[in-house]
Order: structure tokens, then sequence, then C-alpha cells
């Protein structure tokens, strides 16, 4: 079953077929507020991914840098300077795709921290619940598909209130119905409401 991503969309497929990703199942399920999560919301976070990325793997001029961008990166390498996070550099922004789930999503720093494999997915805006969400889809894309066992999950909120941890043990149970019921959805022909 050939799966694929394609990053000029940012599009799942498996056999031509969209699937949805991590962030489009939440919407599509209610759980996203889409007055903050908007196309500016979502480009400024783009934007700082890739700049955080270049600067893992010592490949980024920093003169290329808009101005609102470097706050944010600026914030990521003082955490990083000051806390003992490694990341796994060969998962950074890497899109997973899961065929039996039949969903996708690229975890942002999939990592250690303190020594325990974890994953920290990078805000630029307000704190949202369903951000914990969020960081389940990761990390069961992160298990199911990478082998790589996730056993803490964190939100890093550039600018904000710096890294949060994400403990709840149902939030699993909520991100798998929220799969469900956006598959279903989509089966049925009902308006995503995204």
């Amino acid at each position: 079953m050939p799966s694929r991503f394609d990053p000029a969309l940012h599009k799942y497929y498996i056999d031509d077929m969209e699937i949805p990703g991590a962030t489009t199942i939440l919407a599509e399920a209610g759980l996203i507020n889409r007055k903050y999560h908007n196309d500016f919301a979502r480009d400024r976070g783009k934007a700082v991914a890739m700049a955080i990325e270049l600067w893992l793997h010592n490949d980024l001029d920093l003169s290329t840098v808009d101005s609102e961008v470097d706050l944010y990166l600026q914030d990521f390498i003082g955490f990083k300077m000051n806390s003992d996070f490694k990341p796994e550099l060969s998962l950074v922004e890497k899109p997973l795709i899961h065929e039996l789930l039949r969903f996708g999503g690229i975890p942002d720093l999939p990592g250690f921290m303190n020594g325990e494999p974890c994953v920290i997915d990078i805000k630029t805006g307000a704190k949202e619940s369903w951000h914990e969400i969020q960081t389940v889809f990761y990390s069961i894309l992160l298990r199911d598909v990478a082998g790589f066992m996730v056993k803490k999950r964190y939100a890093l909120y550039l600018c904000g209130s710096g890294l949060v941890s994400h403990t709840n043990k149902n939030d699993e149970k909520v991100a798998l119905s929220c799969l469900t019921i956006v598959q279903w959805k989509r089966r049925e022909g009902i308006g995503n409401g995204y």
C-alpha cells in the first residue's frame, strides 16, 4: 500500500486516497476554534518550525530569518541551551503516515528530555486544550510508524508559557475517538467543520 505526503498541499495519501492529518482530524472533530487557528497562525508556525529545524541541523543563515520569526527562534534557542533536550534529528519535522489507522502527521521535535524519549510540539500562540490531543497523535505515529517509543509529551509555547507537560492518560482514547468520528463523517459525506 503506497503512502505519500504532498508538501505543497500539506496532504497525506494512501493509494492516492487522501487521509487526514492530525490537525485536520482535530478540526473536523470540532476541537479547534478557527478564530485562533487561522492561515496567519498556521503560516507563522510553519516558518518558525522551518527555522528551528534548519538551526538544529546547523543549516540556518540567521541573516535570512524574518524579525517576527527570529523572536520565536531565539526563545527556542534559549530553551535548547537551558534544558536537557536532545532532538532525534532523523525524526524532526518528518512526515509520518499510519497506514493501519489511516492518518498522518509531522511531529515537530521527537527526542529525549532528561534521557526519556519524548515529543515536543512547538506552539507560537496561546495554550489550547486540543494541543494535548495533538501530541497523542504524534506519539502514536512515532511509536507505530517510526518505532520511537514516546514516554513524555510536551508543548513548547515560545514567547509564552514555556514547556508544558501533557500527562492525561485518557488523551489517547480521545484522539482515537476523534479519528473514528472524522473517518465516519468522511465515509458518510458529512461536511467537515474546518
